[in-house]
Formats: C-alpha cells, sequence, structure tokens
C-alpha cells in the first residue's frame, strides 16, 4: 500500500462496510502457477487482481462488492496513486450515492502519463454471481479508472480500513467538481451528515459543526478557483444539508432545485399528526410535502395499510402529498410534472432554476443505477 503522509494525532477511522460486504481479493502478483481459469469464482477486475465471488447475493451487493473491489485493487497495485479519491474514497467511507456502479478515481501527485483506462465491465444476474461482459455489450455500464492530479494537504487525507482515502469533505469536494450533479449532492448530504450527526429533534444542535463543514468547503473552492466543475461545485456544495438520510431523497431534492421550485425544508416536522413523523421535503408555505420510498416493496399488507391511513390523515389536514420510488425517478420528466401540479399558479409562474446543478438536467440521460436497493 501506497505511504501515505498523515496527522499522527489524527485517529485511523474504523472501515464503516459491514463485513459481509467486504471483498475477497486475490492478486496474482509473480506467482508462476497462478491459473485463475480453474476457479470460475474469480473475476478479473484488472490487470493482476481478482474478485473471489460469493454467490447467493442481491444484485446491489454484487454491484458494490465489484465497485469497492476495483477501488481497493487499483490503490493496491499502481504505486503512484497518493490513495483513492472521489467516489471510490466515498464507497470506503461508506457514503451513499446514487451511482450503483461508479468509475474508479486515484489520487497521483505528477502528472500521469495515462490519466483514463478502461476496465473489465461485468453482468448482474438476480441469482448466482456477477459474470464478464463485453464492453460493447448493450447492459454493459462502461467503467474506466482515472488518474487525477490533486493538491492534497496532510489532513485531507485519511486511513479507512487500511486504504489510503481523501477525507469525507474532501470527497465530497472532489465529487462536487467531476460527477454528475445529482450524484455528487448525494454523496455531499451523506457526508454532512457523517460530519455533522444530526438530530432531526433539535435542529440547531449542529448548528457549529455545519458551520465548520461549509468553512472547509469555502476554503477549498478558493484554493481551487479555476478548476473545472468549480462552479458545479459551488451550487452542489451550497444546496447540500446534513438532514438527507438517503441518496433517492438528495435525487428527489436535486429534482426540484433543478425545477426551480422554492428550498424546501428537508425532514419536515409535519405539525398535528397524531404521531410525530418527519417528511422528507416540506413546503409548509404551500401545504406540500414530499417523501422519497426507498422499499422496494412493503413487506405486509399492514404495512400498505399504514402507509395509507398517514397518507389520509396528511391530506386530511389539507396537505398535498407526492410520493417517488427507485423506479418513478427514472422517468423525472413525469414526476417534475406531478409534483408542479401540487403547487399554485404564482409558484409555477416563478421558478428558478438553480443555477449550476442542471448538468444534463430533466432532460437529459437519467441517472443511472442505484447503489442500494
Amino acid at each position: 500500500m501506497s505511504p501515505v503522509a498523515t496527522t499522527a494525532s489524527r485517529p485511523t477511522p474504523i472501515c464503516p462496510i459491514p463485513a459481509h460486504l467486504r471483498p475477497t481479493i486475490i492478486y496474482s502478483g509473480g506467482r508462476k502457477r497462478f491459473h485463475a481459469s480453474r476457479n470460475p469464482d474469480l473475476l478479473r477486475l484488472m490487470p493482476g487482481a481478482y474478485l473471489h465471488a460469493v454467490p447467493g447475493r442481491r444484485r446491489w451487493e454484487q454491484r458494490f462488492m465489484v465497485s469497492l473491489a476495483r477501488a481497493i485493487a487499483a490503490q493496491q497495485l499502481l504505486p503512484s496513486a497518493t490513495c483513492l479519491s472521489h467516489t471510490s474514497a466515498a464507497l470506503i467511507h461508506g457514503l451513499a450515492m446514487w451511482t450503483g456502479e461508479p468509475d474508479v478515481y486515484l489520487a497521483v501527485s505528477g502528472n500521469p502519463r495515462l490519466t483514463t483506462t478502461t476496465l473489465p465491465a461485468f453482468r448482474y444476474p438476480s441469482s448466482g454471481v456477477p459474470a464478464p461482459i463485453d464492453p460493447a455489450h448493450p447492459e454493459a455500464t462502461p467503467i474506466r479508472m482515472h488518474r487525477r492530479r490533486l493538491q492534497l494537504r496532510d489532513e485531507e487525507i485519511e486511513t479507512v480500513g487500511g486504504v489510503p482515502v481523501t477525507s469525507v469533505l474532501r470527497t465530497a469536494f472532489d465529487c462536487a467538481c467531476d460527477e454528475p450533479p445529482f450524484n455528487a449532492l448525494s454523496i455531499a448530504d451523506a457526508a454532512l451528515n457523517r460530519h455533522c450527526r444530526p438530530d432531526p429533534w433539535h435542529r440547531d444542535s449542529c448548528a457549529t459543526r455545519l458551520r465548520s463543514a461549509h468553512a472547509c468547503w469555502e476554503e477549498l473552492v478558493a484554493r481551487h478557483r479555476g478548476r473545472r466543475g468549480i462552479a458545479q461545485a459551488r451550487a452542489v456544495l451550497a444546496a447540500a444539508t446534513p438532514w438527507a438520510v438517503s441518496p433517492g431523497e438528495s435525487v428527489l431534492r436535486w429534482m426540484t432545485l433543478v425545477m426551480g421550485l422554492p428550498r424546501a425544508i428537508a425532514q419536515f416536522p409535519v405539525p398535528g399528526l397524531s404521531k410525530d413523523r418527519f417528511l422528507d421535503l416540506g413546503w409548509p408555505d404551500h401545504h406540500v410535502v414530499a417523501e422519497f420510498d426507498g422499499r422496494t416493496k412493503y413487506r405486509t399488507e399492514e404495512d400498505v395499510f399504514l402507509e395509507k391511513l398517514h397518507q389520509d390523515e396528511l391530506e386530511s389536514l389539507g396537505w398535498r402529498f407526492f410520493r417517488a420510488t427507485w423506479s418513478s425517478l427514472s422517468d423525472m420528466r413525469t414526476q417534475a410534472d406531478r409534483l408542479l401540479s401540487m403547487f399554485p399558479l404564482e409558484v409555477v409562474s416563478r421558478l428558478s432554476p438553480v443555477a449550476g446543478l442542471q448538468g444534463g438536467g430533466l432532460w437529459g440521460e437519467r441517472p443511472p443505477g442505484v447503489l442500494v436497493p
């Protein structure tokens, strides 16, 4: 593993990845008798590195383990790498993101001779283990390994679970510069949540930590003036909130900002309910609330019934209720129209999309994949 300059007094963070999702990587090195073809459970990640595939994993778990293994193997095998950065560092930190199979990012101190390399692609079945797939196949997601020259200070590098990575706030900054804005916002939200440790019952309790995070980001933006993507980074980091609790919620909020709706209150406590409940997004001035439902299905009929009761109670109090799911957000234009129909004409006629967050916008390519079910 590459030597990394770290601050001696700073504790080494514990790896947040659950043990059952940590990949087993086999390095062939200079072993003459190593024959990967004799073991069908070995997946070639890159020259010299193989993942020992584990059967019985859900599709998102397969993607996660392959993505994590790619990042760790790349850092181990490239001696010029200072640490992992961007989405690769976010994976190690356990920061949830929207993109299901992110590229690999390595921070290097010098100018790399080769900046981008295409890595082997895989197909992820509903059962079994991942299978190699031709990168030109329609189902293949092109995965690339990027070497980026980054100006990193000692305090911006940590060792997490034995892997050197950029710090949480630095990771969010780099993603804000270079990732699509919807994914960058989900990572920035997760970074603030990790840094601030917010309590929805006492919203002011994390104010000091929130100010320190924004001060850190403002210093990074000033230090990297002129960097490509810095305008997007300003917009993403300004829009980030510690209150979002899932990438789906972050992408839903991104959609509202790109639409130009007024800023919503994240984790909004709806007054007057028979039971205390926080909704993902709320516009109290217009009596509109929005909820991202991350469940792929309700477990029992009772779950469905209780959720219907919650919605009925909200609507009886005069609130208009918008629900989004993983599948519905694949068609954001339709969801945007649904949400706009809940606002009065004076709001719709004064929409003000946030500059810098557009990316491909609602009419570009849909956000690819998801990391968690």
